[in-house]
This record gives structure tokens, sequence and C-alpha cells, in this order.
């Protein structure tokens, strides 16, 4: 199986077919792309998250409503 990389796109596949959708968990976009092949932890995950809210990429307002998204405004202020 080919190794996938663009987590962002397939994130953005996930909200276009339904299968995240508003007031869903973020669990579910964890679990929905470890389903199709992604091996990366969670942080990962949470970060690109958090980078298509802050730039406003396609379904960014589904994932601002998910229960557990936690915004990160400030990237640099770890």
């Amino acid at each position: 199986m080919k190794t996938v990389t663009n987590i962002t796109g397939w994130i953005q596949r996930g909200i276009r077919l339904g299968l995240l959708y508003n007031k869903s968990h973020v669990s579910d976009v964890f679990n929905y792309l470890k389903g199709i092949g992604f091996k990366n932890t969670n942080d990962n995950y949470m970060m690109v998250m958090q980078r298509m809210v802050r730039k406003k990429h396609v379904g960014y307002e589904t994932i601002q409503s998910m229960r557990g998204f936690i915004a990160n405004p400030n990237p640099n202020s770890n």
C-alpha cells in the first residue's frame, strides 16, 4: 500500500463525502484517517486541523464546530 501524505486533502474529502460533519468529534477524524492508512500520531492530526482553520481552507467551518477541537490562533507562542 502506498504511503498517504496529504492529510489536509483527505480531511477535505471526508467532509465532502459526508463522513466528517458538524458536531462530530475530533476522534472521528483520527479514526477516519487511520482507516485510510495514515500512521501519524493524534498530535499531527490536530496541528493539521488547526492549520486548516487558521488558513481558512475548504471545510474549516466543519472543523471549527467539531467537539474536542482546540483552536490555536497563535502557533508560535507554545
